[in-house]
């Protein structure tokens, strides 16, 4: 199974639990990508890996009917969860849409804003698709890419990769695709291969509060760490579950931290680049 379709089914797997409150990590990591990017009313936004619209939604509250939001991503279920969640805020200008990063085709469209948060590391040449993004980002435009910190699901995260690698240790592995850019030099590493300036890179953290020892099972669930638990037959599943969550109880955890790195990059005004097409506003190839 390729790296694509090993993430389309995780994600569509995950649906099912991607909108629990002990996942609110997601919104807040959302949110604040938005607010770094000083989105303006009326803007054109294009979000990557928009998964439910973490990103997408307040991004669509800030740029109105005036503006314009394409969210795209593979996992069908969580762009049913979007499309549910725009239409119920009446936020018809935030189309949520199935393409692959990889294969856009805007035909000359430029955007205010391109946005991916927690999708970069899923396609095995970050720097050419950070590439890619940035050239449909418009003179004056921004980039704004999200990834995770040097901190995840801490310290109930260290509980599950222990019981797992003891269940299945071949489903545990110690590299994870963004662990090379969970520090501000990898990420600005990455962008300097892109050959992307002047990026800036912000911290951010979140405190997942939990009641008990199911609300982290129900993160693995809503998480990319259910790809493992997809992995197990239901003994295995419940047997995980149990000890996992006995082990975060029994030692008292009622918090998870996690953290976030946030680059911008603000594209040269149009007398500074050769960049001189024409925003033709060509709406997505189906």
């Amino acid at each position: 199974m390729d790296k694509k379709e090993k993430t389309v089914k995780t994600y569509n797997a995950a649906a099912d639990s991607f909108d629990k409150g002990p996942l609110e990590f997601w919104n807040v990591f959302g949110r604040e990508t938005i607010k770094l990017s000083d989105l303006k009313r009326g803007d054109q936004v294009l979000d990557v890996c928009c998964g439910s619209g973490a990103s997408a939604i307040p991004a669509a509250e800030v740029v109105g009917d005036k503006g314009s939001i394409i969210a795209i991503d593979l996992a069908d279920r969580l762009l049913e969860l979007g499309r549910d969640k725009a239409r119920t805020r009446g936020l018809e200008w935030l189309d949520f849409k199935k393409a692959d990063m990889t294969q856009l085709d805007f035909e000359g469209k430029k955007f205010d804003v391109v946005i991916c948060v927690f999708g970069i590391f899923f396609v095995e040449d970050m720097a050419a698709q950070l590439s890619k993004l940035w050239q449909m980002v418009k003179p004056s435009g921004q980039l704004l890419i999200t990834t995770w910190g040097s901190e995840m699901f801490v310290p109930a995260y260290e509980i599950w990769s222990k019981e797992l690698s003891k269940m299945r240790s071949e489903l545990f592995t110690d590299f994870n695709p963004w662990d090379e850019l969970t520090t501000k030099e990898g990420v600005i590493s990455l962008f300097s291969k892109a050959d992307i300036p002047n990026v800036t890179v912000e911290v951010c953290k979140s405190d997942q509060e939990l009641k008990n020892g199911v609300d982290f099972w129900t993160i693995a669930m809503g998480s990319g760490l259910r790809w493992a638990i997809e992995q197990l037959d239901s003994n295995e599943s419940q047997l995980l579950k149990e000890k996992v969550v006995s082990e975060i109880e029994k030692n008292n955890i009622k918090f998870v931290k996690s953290s976030a790195l946030i680059a911008k990059s603000i594209k040269p005004a149009l007398s500074n680049v050769n960049d001189k097409e024409k925003d033709l506003s060509v709406p997505l190839s189906q």
